[in-house]
């Protein structure tokens, strides 16, 4: 905003100094509230925006007959165009973090595809076992499951354990040599 802009802005409000002064900085906390409102992330800077440009209109010669009308006007499609400006770099955000994280997801199935060849190999009991013993359960009922579970396949719990340890082991085996 340019001194002769703030000038007419400020006339505009009335002749006298004090009193444009103070309606200059009623109008703009009414603009910051205005945005606050709206959500807008700097509030100030908007509405110091939306004053320049009406500051700038008024120095052109623009007849104005409600200032704090206009300048609601003026705010409502600053608001508009910041809000588009925006949606645009989130867009271009959102399409960035798309992308790398479809480059994450094909690692991801190159190595869900390694594992599934590893689990393969795997007989149909201990993939089973495997399946069962790491059943998405409460805490509360994971312990009694994996009773039930040794009681099904005639073992202890600690043989259980043992079972799905070392079945585990020759999976993070497979894993390695197919990996390295």
């Amino acid at each position: 905003m340019t001194d002769k802009s703030l000038n007419v802005l400020l006339e505009s409000f009335t002749e006298n100094q004090d009193e444009a002064g103070r309606a200059y900085t009623n109008l703009r906390n009414s603009l910051v509230r205005y945005f606050q409102i709206k959500g807008d992330f700097d509030a100030d800077e908007a509405a110091d925006a939306t004053l320049d440009r009406v500051a700038a209109k008024l120095a052109q010669n623009t007849k104005v007959d409600n200032l704090t009308k206009y300048s609601f006007g003026v705010a409502r499609l600053i608001f508009l165009e910041r809000l588009r400006t925006a949606e645009k770099a989130g867009t271009a955000q959102t399409e960035f973090y798309a992308q790398q994280k479809s480059d994450k997801t094909d690692e991801q199935t190159d190595d869900f595809s390694i594992f599934r060849e590893c689990f393969d190999v795997l007989i149909d009991e201990e993939k089973e076992i495997l399946k069962n013993y790491f059943a998405d359960l409460p805490f509360a009922n994971l312990t009694a499951h994996r009773e039930d579970l040794s009681l099904k396949y005639n073992v202890s719990l600690n043989n259980m354990r043992l079972k799905v340890f070392r079945l585990r082991q020759r999976l993070e085996n497979c894993l390695k040599n197919k990996l390295s």
